[in-house]
């Protein structure tokens, strides 16, 4: 190699370490500005962490007025007294801590014990919607209209409401529990000590409450960074949909963005070590081979394809794995008389809801279809029916993202089609969980050899 190459070769092997060393320090430079960011997009991922807990309330919410409005149906069909104390005696269960009543329109008891509206303010609202509402020292309030202008409703004693809503502890270590607007703690979360007390009470993170519910006024759920002396957090929250509360809750900042942090330096390093390595080679090819290295050039695949339509699972044969009793027998609280009763009901309400649900299609009126869909999703599971309600989540999914004026057109082109292609499928699979459910009612009364004794209110 001559003198000219060797300087030639000298000079670009030293422009590679001033590079480096620029590179180096521009990130060390830019580590808050990336942080910030990082922080900035944790939040947004926090926050759909925040919603998707909520939904797990909201299901168990959803769940209990479900029960009591299938019970309202049931009372209005009874024939006698005896029928109703029937339905009433079942809507306790086993369940220790949980009052049944029904309120007249007076206000008056008319089984079980009266209710306050000072005590319960949104009361008043259950005459026309099933609706939730808390009162410290009395409990959790699930009430829904009945009959002759009557409530019918269940009340949980604040002793098992960690134990029958209390939400679990997920993956990323987020710790969410129930609020009233008042910051009220409703329902804790489960393992709730007095050590996540006193955390919660900390000024700079009750500020952040204050602002998550200042948000929530606008948005379904909000997330906030928040650093203290005892670690750095994200204060979240997400609205609960029917019901004046919300989740809120924190994560843990290394719950979510330590992996991202070490990442980050993994590459720093190991771009590092790569650029020292690519110089070396690049010298050793300029010293040694007297020729310059080829220029490495990389493609980048475009990601997968977005905005495929989701297809509703179906069944390819009738009655196999659409119905789980077991499933719907759960989610009775061994209340299995009330729970059999409530096939009926579900297959006789079949019609009228399909024929809505029809209606809101070919008017592609998508606010009622997607309201229509999210009540079938809790009443089909209720029974067992999992499939159904899974198709009928998925297209709620779908209306909520058509209906979403901050969506990507993409997306809610996508979400269209999803509806317009698997709405009949769902409709034939509701048709078929229907039929399953009255065969099973009527399978039960043939198998059954007992009878109840009659009893009086």
């Amino acid at each position: 190699m001559s003198e000219l190459q060797e300087r030639r070769a000298l000079k670009i092997l030293a422009s590679y370490f001033v590079l480096l060393l620029v590179l180096i320090s521009a990130a060390f430079f830019m580590q808050s500005k990336v942080t910030n960011h990082l922080n900035g997009t944790l939040e947004k991922t926090v926050a759909r962490q925040a919603a998707d807990v909520s939904l797990l309330a909201e299901e168990r919410f959803a769940r209990e007025l479900t029960s009591l409005q299938l019970a309202a149906s049931i009372l209005s069909q009874a024939q006698n007294d005896a029928e109703r104390r029937r339905v009433l005696n079942a809507l306790h269960g086993t369940e220790s801590g949980v009052i049944v009543g029904l309120v007249g329109p007076d206000g008056k008891a008319v089984y079980g014990a009266p209710l306050s509206e000072k005590d319960f303010p949104r009361l008043s609202q259950a005459k026309g919607s099933g609706v939730t509402d808390y009162h410290e020292g009395k409990g959790l309030l699930f009430a829904v209209p009945a009959q002759e202008g009557r409530v019918l409703y269940r009340l949980y004693d604040e002793s098992v409401l960690i134990e029958q809503f209390g939400l679990p502890e997920v993956s990323t270590g987020s710790r969410m529990l129930i609020q009233d607007p008042g910051g009220k703690v409703v329902i804790p979360y489960k393992g709730y000590k007095t050590s996540d007390r006193l955390l919660l009470s900390h000024p700079v993170i009750q500020a952040r409450i204050a602002q998550v519910w200042e948000k929530l006024k606008t948005e379904a759920s909000v997330a906030f960074f928040c650093s203290t002396e005892h670690g750095d957090f994200f204060i979240c929250g997400a609205r609960l949909p029917a019901t004046n509360f919300a989740a809120v809750g924190y994560v843990p900042w290394a719950a979510v963005g330590s992996d991202i942090a070490d990442i980050y330096t993994l590459i720093m390093r190991t771009g590092s070590f790569l650029f020292l390595l690519l110089a070396a080679a690049g010298a050793y090819l300029l010293f040694h081979k007297g020729r310059d290295s080829a220029p490495i050039s990389e493609e980048y695949d475009d990601p997968f394809p977005k905005g495929l339509p989701r297809r509703v699972a179906s069944q390819e044969k009738k009655g196999t794995g659409l119905l789980d009793v077991a499933l719907g027998l759960n989610y009775s609280k061994g209340m299995e008389n009330l729970y059999w009763e409530m096939l009926d009901v579900f297959h006789d309400l079949a019609g009228e809801t399909i024929e809505r649900l029809n209606d809101a299609f070919q008017k592609e009126d998508w606010t009622a279809y997607t309201s229509l869909v999210h009540s079938l999703r809790s009443s089909a599971l209720s029974v067992g029916g999992r499939t159904l309600s899974d198709a009928a989540r998925a297209l709620e999914d779908a209306g909520r993202i058509l209906l979403n004026g901050d969506a990507e057109e993409s997306e809610q082109k996508a979400s269209l089609a999803e509806i317009r292609t698997d709405h009949a499928a769902m409709i034939s699979l509701y048709e078929k969980t229907a039929a399953a459910a009255k065969d099973a009612a009527a399978k039960h009364r043939g198998e059954s050899r007992g009878t109840m004794e009659p009893e009086t209110i």
